[in-house]
């Protein structure tokens, strides 16, 4: 992975995505307001897939081989880590370097995403629920396949186990 840094080196780069991000989601808040698109309030079926999806769509901005394109600028594409996901890691220094950790990061970049989803919902709310369904879609057919491939692994083991009590025999 990369070398041993300073943390609080790369604070006033952090201070300034989250400026942007608070800016960002507060004139987008301010504005859906003003044109009368701001619900009071999110239905929870909403909440549900929106949920799954920004889960969904910040993993395949953030670990995707197919999306290393979207990461390079940011970071080096770093080795499979199963499944098409790929470890990236972060290169450069100053803005680059914050927001490379801002792209390689699953878990930071699940707030962006989510702001982005509940702004589409409120702007159009038919395509945002189509491409949320999509992104859940592709996270429960993950889900299935994960457990397909435990099953089948676990059977594997089973059937070696009953060899080797054969052989033994």
């Amino acid at each position: 992975m990369s070398q041993q840094r300073d943390p609080t080196a790369a604070y006033p780069g952090y201070a300034a995505l989250t400026g942007v991000f608070t800016l960002g989601t507060g004139a987008a808040i301010a504005l859906l307001d003003r044109s009368g698109r701001l619900p009071k309030r999110f239905s929870t079926g909403d909440i549900a897939l929106l949920g799954v999806a920004t889960y969904q769509l910040s993993r395949t901005i953030t670990r995707d081989r197919v999306t290393a394109f979207l990461r390079a600028p940011f970071a080096r594409e770093g080795g499979s880590v199963g499944r098409g996901e790929v470890e990236s890691e972060v290169r450069g220094s100053g803005a680059r370097r914050v927001i490379g950790e801002l792209v390689v990061c699953p878990f930071c970049m699940t707030q962006w995403v989510g702001a982005g989803m509940l702004a589409a919902l409120c702007i159009a709310p038919r395509p945002t629920r189509f491409v949320a369904s999509l992104m859940a879609l592709r996270t429960v057919a993950e889900v299935v396949n994960i457990a397909h491939e435990a099953a089948v692994a676990e059977v594997d083991r089973k059937e070696d186990v009953a060899k080797m009590v054969h052989r033994a025999a």
